[in-house]
C-alpha cells in the first residue's frame, strides 16, 4: 500500500477533530486537550508498530495543530500577516507533534503490554 495512503486516514482524524473542536468544544479552548489527546492515544492503538506509532502521532499533532490554528484566524489578510501566521502556526504546530508522538506511543506500548498478556496465556 503507498505510505501515503496509509496515513490518509490519520490526516483525516487530525482534520475532523480540529473542526469539531473549533465549532463545537471552542468554549473550552484549553480543555481540548484532553479529548486531541485520547484520540492521539487511539492512533498509536491502531498502529501497527512503535515506528507506525510515531509518524502517525506526529502527523496527527502537527496536522491538528495546523488546522485548528488556521481555521481561528480572522486577522488581516495582507501579505505580511499571513506570513507571520503561517510562522507562528509551524512553530505551534511542532509542539503539537510533539505531544501527539507521546500520546500515540504511549497507546502503541499499552497494546503491546495487552498483547504480550494475551499470549502469556
Amino acid at each position: 500500500m503507498n505510505p501515503l495512503l496509509k496515513r490518509f486516514p490519520v490526516l483525516l482524524s487530525a482534520l475532523g477533530a480540529a473542526l469539531f473542536s473549533r465549532y463545537f468544544l471552542y468554549a473550552w479552548q484549553w480543555l481540548n486537550i484532553i479529548p486531541w489527546a485520547l484520540i492521539s492515544f487511539i492512533v498509536g492503538l491502531i498502529s501497527i508498530n512503535r515506528k507506525d506509532s510515531i509518524y502517525n502521532g506526529a502527523l496527527f499533532g502537527y496536522f491538528l495543530s495546523s488546522f485548528y490554528l488556521f481555521s481561528d484566524y480572522a486577522g488581516k489578510e495582507d501579505i505580511g500577516s499571513i506570513i507571520k501566521l503561517i510562522a507562528v502556526v509551524l512553530a505551534i504546530s511542532l509542539v503539537g507533534a510533539s505531544g501527539g508522538t507521546t500520546a500515540s506511543v504511549m497507546g502503541n506500548m499499552l497494546k503491546k503490554r495487552f498483547q504480550k498478556r494475551r499470549n502469556a496465556n
